[in-house]
């Protein structure tokens, strides 16, 4: 499983800042992380909620809420990161939707990107492609399926 290799690799690899946690995200972080605790949050490829028309199919677990996204950001340090990759151009632009209304106290916004690109939602970067080196992003990356799909392991 991913987070056996990531460990693995952790482990081999000697780095020492890195934590890895496996389970339901909805109760590790606020039963399990420190309050301004994480420099750096990356989300990798999460599942969009199932949206057919038909209530009785409809998916009534989504993480990535409003709710969550401000647990999230009170265990980040000040100046603290947030990146979450998607092969879903819909749904990311829905989830920067989403975080780009979250405020604190004061009614700044709790994210906001430094630097703002052409596919920008409201003050959220989102960047169509790889993220790159300009953006703090030094690894190429891609979803579970899109490797899968290279290698000819799909069905047409």
């Amino acid at each position: 499983d991913r987070v056996h290799n990531i460990f693995s690799r952790m482990v081999f690899e000697e780095v020492e800042n890195l934590c890895l946690l496996r389970g339901d995200a909805a109760e590790i972080v606020p039963r399990h992380l420190q309050v301004g605790s994480l420099s750096h949050v990356f989300i990798n490829f999460p599942e969009p909620p199932h949206f057919s028309g038909d209530e009785s199919a409809e998916s009534k677990h989504e993480l990535l809420t409003g709710s969550f996204f401000q647990q999230l950001h009170s265990r980040l340090i000040s100046g603290g990161k947030l990146t979450i990759l998607s092969d879903n151009w819909r749904y990311i632009q829905r989830l920067a939707r989403t975080i780009s209304k979250l405020c604190d106290d004061h009614c700044a916004m709790l994210f906001a990107s430094a630097e703002l690109s052409p596919g920008s939602v409201q003050k959220i970067q989102v960047i169509c492609g790889t993220p790159g080196k300009r953006v703090g992003h030094t690894k190429k990356t891609s979803s579970y399926f899109d490797r899968l799909w290279a290698k000819g392991d799909h069905v047409d």
